[in-house]
């Protein structure tokens, strides 16, 4: 479950509709220099996706997952935590996860994601930079590609006001708001 840097892999990146046709900023400037955000990114704030993908195994085996994301993301396996990342990094050189699955039974299952966009800058998760995405690929002990279908639901049931000037959010949860399942 090691993290290795993104040279090493080069994956298809998932987005939604609103993050789509606009272009990644790059936030970095002096501290001093006038800095302006463009007007899409107003809206663009504390936004939570919950993505899932289903998949079928044939036979009894262990499985390699390589994942990124976006600002945050927190992976689910058949219903179970895994694990969150990436770890903090710079625009355009990502960390990314390998997970080990091993043993997975053979039979249908599903990948949870519950991806973040914080969109407040600040210098942790680099946010605010209107690149909201992640990327995930599933290999089975052969090597080979075992294809995953995404599909997505915003959610609302995370809210909350900004602290820290303006740097982060309080997240408060509200369980009705949340999907089942």
């Amino acid at each position: 479950m090691g993290k290795k840097l993104s040279l090493n892999w080069n994956p298809i990146w998932y987005t939604i509709p609103e993050f789509a046709h606009l272009k990644p900023l790059d936030l970095h400037h002096r501290e001093q220099e006038d800095f302006k955000l463009p007007r899409e990114a107003s809206g663009l704030k504390n936004i939570h996706v919950l993505i899932r993908a289903g998949f079928c195994l044939k036979k009894v085996g262990d499985l390699q997952l390589k994942i990124t994301g976006d600002d945050r993301y927190k992976l689910y396996l058949d219903g179970a935590f895994v694990q969150e990342g990436p770890a903090p990094s710079y625009p355009g050189h990502y960390y990314y996860n390998e997970i080990k699955l091993s043993g997975m039974a053979k039979g249908e299952h599903v990948l949870g994601i519950h991806l973040y966009y914080q969109g407040c800058i600040n210098r942790v998760f680099y946010s605010g930079d209107l690149r909201m995405a992640f990327a995930a690929e599933l290999r089975g002990e052969s090597g080979e590609t075992i294809p995953l279908a995404f599909v997505y639901k915003k959610t609302d049931a995370c809210q909350g006001d900004t602290i820290g000037y303006d740097t982060q959010f309080l997240e408060n949860f509200d369980a009705g708001k949340f999907p089942a399942g």
